[in-house]
Order: C-alpha cells, then sequence, then structure tokens
C-alpha cells in the first residue's frame, strides 16, 4: 500500500472473511482506517466490526462520503436508506478494469468486464442473502451509456451481469441491449421462468452468450422453474425439456443445483442430478451445498431446530459442513455429494463435453472447471474420511462437541499463508448471536 494511505476499502464473501479479517488487523496496525462492504458484511456484520472500523451494510455515494469524512467510533456499523440505484459508469471504472485485466503484465484476451442492470430480486428463497432485498432496476440511461461505450471502446470484451437475477423486467432490459448496434457478447444469471421461448430469440439476437440458470432442488424454490406443486419427476421432464429448447438459441448453458435442501431426502435428489448431467453434457452443473448465511431465513430456522452448528463465520468454507442436515447423516450426505461430483467431472465427461459444438472460449473455460470440480472431489474424499477418522471431527459435526477441530485451524492457516499468524485462536473461534 503507498505509505500516505489513510483508509482502505475491502469488499469481501464470507468465505474469504478470515482474510480480510487479518488485512484488517495489519493495516490498523499500521493507523489506517478500515471499512468493509460486501456479503459478508451484510451477513456477519456485528463479527465483521470486531475487527473493521466501519462495517457497511448497504452503500450509496452519500455513505461513501461520510465514511471519508466522519470518524466513527471502531465498529461502527452503517447503512443507506437510499432508494436510488446509482453506480460508476464503464467509462469512469475502464482503467481498474485494464489493470486487473493484465496477465504477466500483458493485456489478456480472455478478461471480462462485470456490470450490473438491477438491484435486489423478487424472489424470497430461504438461503439467499437477497431474500429481503427490493428489486431495483438500474437507470436506463447509464446502462445505454455503458453498453455502447463497451461495443466502441472495449470491442469484445465480454460484459458479465452479476444481477442477482437478470431480466426480471425483461422487456425494458433486453430493449436497452437491442438499441446498441453491436452489443458485446454478454454472460447472465437468471430463473428458468422469465427464458420464454421468444425471450431466448431476442437474448440470441442481442449476442447473449451464456445463461447460468438456477435449478437449485428438484423438490423446493418450484416459483423460480416455474414447477409449484408438481412431483420430481414431472419438474425434471419440464427442465430438461426446456434446456434443450434453450440450445437452440444461447451457446453456453450452466444449471445451478443445490443439494441437501431441507426437502432433499433419500437417494433421488442426487440421482435426479447426475442423470440430468448425463443428459446434458453440453450444459455445465454449478454444484453448491446451502448455506444458512446471517441474516436469512433458512439460518432462523435451522438455529430453532437445534441443527446449527457452533462454527464461527471464519470457518464457513467449503467444504466444511455449517448445519447437520435434515434428513441426511453427515457421512450419508457427504457420499452422495461425492457421487454427484464424480458423474461432472469424470474423464468420460469430459470428454463429451469437448466434442459438443460449443465455441473455444466455453469449451476451454468448461475444461478448467472441471479440473476444479476434480479438485473439490478430492477434498470431498479427504472430508468424508475425517468424519470416520479424526474423533474430533466427528464429534464436532454431530454435536457431542462445540470445540472447533484442530483439523479446521490446519485448513484456515493453509488458506491464509503468511498472513495466518495475524489471526489468533480467539480472533477465529468468537462465536456471535448473529
Amino acid at each position: 500500500m503507498p505509505s500516505d494511505t489513510e483508509v482502505v476499502f475491502l469488499s469481501s464473501f464470507t468465505e474469504s472473511a478470515a482474510l480480510a479479517y487479518a488485512l484488517a488487523k495489519l493495516f490498523g496496525q499500521r493507523g489506517i482506517r478500515t471499512i468493509l462492504g460486501g456479503p459478508h458484511a451484510q451477513a456477519f456484520p456485528q463479527d465483521a466490526a470486531r475487527f473493521f472500523d466501519v462495517v457497511v451494510l448497504r452503500c450509496d455515494e452519500n455513505l461513501v462520503n461520510e465514511c471519508l469524512r466522519d470518524d466513527h467510533p471502531k465498529g461502527t456499523i452503517l447503512t443507506s436508506t437510499s432508494e436510488t440505484f446509482n453506480l460508476p459508469l464503464l467509462a469512469e471504472r475502464r482503467g481498474d478494469l485494464d489493470h486487473v485485466s493484465l496477465l504477466f503484465g500483458r493485456y489478456s484476451g480472455i478478461a471480462v468486464a462485470p456490470i450490473l442492470s438491477s438491484l435486489g430480486c423478487p424472489y424470497d428463497c430461504n438461503f439467499c442473502v437477497d431474500w429481503n432485498q427490493q428489486y431495483r432496476l438500474r437507470n436506463s440511461d447509464d446502462l445505454h451509456h455503458d453498453l455502447e461505450y463497451a461495443s466502441t471502446q472495449m470491442r469484445g470484451r465480454v460484459l458479465t451481469f452479476y444481477d442477482p437475477n437478470f431480466g426480471v423486467n425483461f422487456d425494458k432490459t433486453v430493449g436497452v441491449v437491442e438499441q446498441i448496434q453491436h452489443p458485446n457478447p454478454y454472460v447472465m444469471e437468471s430463473s428458468l421462468t422469465i427464458l420464454k421461448e421468444p425471450r431466448l430469440a431476442r437474448l440470441q439476437s442481442t449476442n447473449c452468450m451464456f445463461i447460468a440458470p438456477g435449478i437449485e432442488s428438484w423438490y423446493d424454490y418450484g416459483r423460480k422453474t416455474g414447477t409449484q406443486a408438481v412431483d420430481s419427476s414431472t419438474k425434471f421432464t419440464r427442465i430438461s425439456d426446456q434446456f434443450s429448447m434453450m440450445t437452440k438459441y444461447v451457446p453456453g448453458l450452466q444449471a445451478n443445483f443445490m443439494f441437501g435442501t431441507e426437502a432433499d431426502e433419500g437417494d433421488e435428489p442426487a440421482l435426479l442430478t447426475r442423470l440430468f448431467i448425463r443428459q446434458f453434457p453440453n450444459v455445465f452443473p454449478g454444484l453448491a451445498v446451502p448455506i444458512p448465511f446471517g441474516g436469512t431465513p433458512l439460518r432462523d430456522a435451522i438455529r430453532q431446530q437445534g441443527r446449527l452448528l457452533p462454527l464461527p463465520c471464519c470457518y464457513y468454507i467449503d467444504p466444511l459442513p455449517t448445519f447437520r442436515f435434515k434428513h441426511y447423516s453427515m457421512t450419508r450426505f457427504y457420499k452422495l455429494l461425492a457421487t454427484i461430483y464424480q458423474e461432472a467431472c469424470s474423464v468420460r465427461m469430459g470428454a463429451r463435453r469437448m466434442l459438443e459444438s460449443l465455441g473455444l472460449p466455453i469449451r476451454l473455460s468448461y475444461l478448467v472447471r472441471t479440473m476444479q470440480l476434480r479438485h473439490y472431489l478430492k477434498l470431498l474424499y479427504r472430508f468424508s474420511r475425517l468424519l470416520v477418522e479424526d474423533r474430533q471431527v466427528a464429534n464436532f459435526n454431530n454435536g457431542v462437541t462445540d470445540e472447533v477441530p484442530l483439523h479446521y485451524d490446519n485448513i484456515l492457516d493453509k488458506r491464509l499463508g503468511r498472513y495466518s499468524s495475524l489471526l489468533s485462536r480467539d480472533d477465529r473461534h468468537f462465536l456471535g448471536t448473529e
């Protein structure tokens, strides 16, 4: 950091919270004020306030100026009450985007530019940190300015929409993209209910290259997929038909699955996910396990049922479990989870993906992500063994003891590297009430 640094802003997901905490201590030792925002600040503000001067839940330009101007007591938690949604334009962010696009000192042609057309989400999925965030569209003129700038000054750069749910107000959002003569290729995440065939044709015409819809659970969250009040077999058929139709319009697809929801029970959820993966080698699987983040209804429900593990949020790290599953023992759950990953990253499946008629960038991304799945599968195997062989790990996850296993600290130390000494066991093991 420059020697005259006075204030540092950090944004962090919970999985990287320990690193954010370590950096806050390091900067604090140098007399630098620290301000945290992002998903972790929203989920666990009280825990983050132990390390940061200011923790920001929701932000706008006025609040940033307040953080810079006022000397708040350490541990202050602030939030914006403004309903406006204003972001810096892409032209203003260009310098930073180019800087992070460097690879070994040179510009990388595979770089992407993050962009937003909306905030919040109209759905109220109990696991999501955006469950109670009002859906808000970005100003159409600002979005048009960004898209026009990208098409003329950043030609070919892939735009990645970070909207929690792109195109909820489809006509208005995609209508802006349609005004651009040569729109950049773009990536977005959406619910299946939005992706009807006429809309897919419009996405195709505006250079949409990749869509990542959420299937989530075969038993739950049917509102996002338009499959409320149907059984798992019917849901599988309907969703399979829709993905078959989508492949005609968009070259790259991802299906987001969540295994371990409150409704999942028995072998069928894992079997259906494996069958879907086998049936659609051109669709990359996004695999996740529910995490009861602070402030979500899922966390409240699991805590009331006594299934929330006494795990400090520093250890919310894959593949460590954060709660005891409703219908599975720990060993059974991880065995089934491993079968899904085995299906997704097998050599046979990798070969089938490479034989699909996909563009080179998508093909390469699938290859890299398959390697990542194989690495994660090794972590699953290792943790599954620990659940049987390591008494501390087994006792903690089965509710016998509240003591965080030593192995968890070893994992955290490895992740933090040279910064691990900045977080003492007291720092890590603090268990708040969030």
